[in-house]
């Protein structure tokens, strides 16, 4: 967050220049000449795959010679200015017209055989709906926080008639094609060797109290080695998701938040090793910075110090056993040692009700989990859960929009389409053109043919095209 970015305490007036010493103004920065800078509010360049629609402005054949001499003018060069457009989604009917042939003979005879093209292949037989416009909605429902009721009216504004029941009951077609892949990822997911969970409510509609909605849960898993995020529908807070994910033989690192059910879940499963975020510990001396003493701003200077080695080897693209090296060299267990030393003394000279005195205790309570990192053989746990925090953010996003999911089944439906999306961003490929590229092999797809269906695969067909020089699909 960058507002727990921690900033340099503002000059004493012991520090500033005597009156007869002259201060030094900071140097100017010297005027980038780029392109960003000409095209003003530091935009960047266009994407290199926008389609460009080229617009000749000429001057009249009359005002091609010398007004002063006629002379013919001659051509010097293209002058070329760039300008965005949007264009709003457009309508259109894709109107099948198949030419239906058959045998004379048949004919004669009162028999039809005829012969026609087949229709494209559709995720939905027997719909009024093409694959890439079924996309666009799911993607506008799921990751632009566009629920169906606004959609309906978008679609009416244009003069198209969508109900909203149509778009749920699509939608609910495709999560249940799209379920085996679903499962695909999180088989992927639970041979890795290391996790982040975390989990975020949801509203949903009570079956059994027409009206009024109760709390559920999205739990969610994370696995940077397979590039996968899992999220999984529960009713409760509670162990049930956890366990449920972890076999009673799971092995691996498993990196949360401090919430108290994850000790529980662990004492029942010891394969598993447990680390703590760094960003959860750091975020309460953050409130307590105000007023908290220097005390606060040294333990925040300390835990500054891990977030710039974890930086500076993620810029670098090091291995884990690299991370590993470099977090030795750095002397990553000193600093440690001196953010214990230095959190005790806050806790013993605070009041307990104060935010120092909650947020030392916080951290001390799970120092062992938030050491974890620090260890031998543990280049690849990860300092914070942020990046799973990311991934989460869109339910939120969708819990302000939409307010509530209609009914439990639904729940399961939301954890698909989060869980394609997250995992297409771990991947670094679009959601939407994923599922336009998924959509036509879905619909002849066969149980053998899923592991070719993920987002991970269309990266490697993205990669291979662009390896070729060829446009993204």
């Amino acid at each position: 967050s960058r507002s727990e970015k921690l900033r340099r305490p503002e000059k004493e007036d012991d520090e500033k220049p005597e009156e007869n010493e002259t201060a030094k103004a900071p140097p100017r920065k010297a005027k980038k000449d780029s392109a960003a800078h000409h095209q003003g509010g530091g935009r960047g360049a266009f994407p290199q795959d926008l389609e460009v629609i080229r617009i000749v402005l000429d001057v009249p054949e009359s005002e091609k010679f010398c007004k002063e001499t006629g002379e013919p003018l001659v051509f010097l060069r293209n002058e070329i200015t760039r300008k965005l457009k949007f264009i709003p989604g457009r309508w259109v009917c894709h109107e099948y017209v198949r030419p239906m042939y058959g045998r004379r003979s048949d004919l004669m005879a009162g028999v039809m055989n005829p012969v026609m093209a087949s229709l494209p292949k559709q995720l939905i037989p027997g719909s009024d709906i093409e694959n890439g416009f079924l996309a666009h909605l799911i993607v506008s429902k799921y990751l632009d926080y566009q629920p169906w009721y606004r959609q309906e009216q978008i679609a009416r504004r244009a003069g198209v008639e969508l109900s909203r029941r149509k778009l749920c009951r699509w939608s609910a077609e495709v999560a249940n094609l799209v379920a085996p892949i679903y499962l695909f990822l999180g088989a992927m997911i639970a041979k890795s060797l290391s996790w982040m969970a975390d989990e975020t409510f949801v509203n949903v509609l009570d079956p059994e109290r027409p009206g009024k909605a109760r709390k559920a849960w999205l739990w969610v898993y994370l696995s940077l080695e397979a590039k996968v995020a899992v999220f999984d529908f529960n009713p409760s807070r509670n162990q049930d998701s956890p366990l449920k994910f972890f076999p009673p033989g799971a092995k691996g690192d498993l990196l949360t938040d401090g919430y108290s059910v994850y000790p529980a879940v662990l004492a029942k499963r010891p394969g598993l090793v447990h680390a703590c975020c760094w960003t959860h510990a750091r975020r309460g001396f953050d409130k307590a910075l105000q007023g908290g003493g220097q005390c606060v701003r040294d333990i925040l200077m300390g835990i500054q110090k891990l977030f710039a080695i974890d930086k500076e080897a993620r810029k670098a693209g090091m291995s884990a056993t690299q991370r590993e090296t470099l977090r030795r060299e750095k002397g990553v267990q000193a600093i440690l040692d001196d953010l214990h030393k230095q959190m005790t003394a806050a806790k013993g000279s605070s009041l307990p009700q104060s935010r120092v005195h909650k947020a030392a205790d916080y951290a001390l309570d799970r120092w062992k989990e938030l050491g974890v990192f620090a260890q031998p053989g543990k280049g690849h746990v990860e300092l914070s859960t942020n990046i799973l925090e990311n991934n989460i953010r869109p339910v939120a996003l969708g819990r302000r929009n939409c307010l509530f999911i209609g009914h439990p089944k639904a729940g399961k439906k939301s954890a698909i389409f989060y869980s394609i999306f997250a995992t297409c961003k771990l991947c670094g490929v679009c959601p939407e053109k994923y599922l336009h590229w998924l959509f036509p092999k879905l619909a002849g797809a066969t149980n053998q043919m899923y592991a070719t269906l993920l987002p991970h695969a269309y990266a490697a067909e993205l990669k291979a095209a662009a390896d070729k020089g060829e446009p993204d699909g």
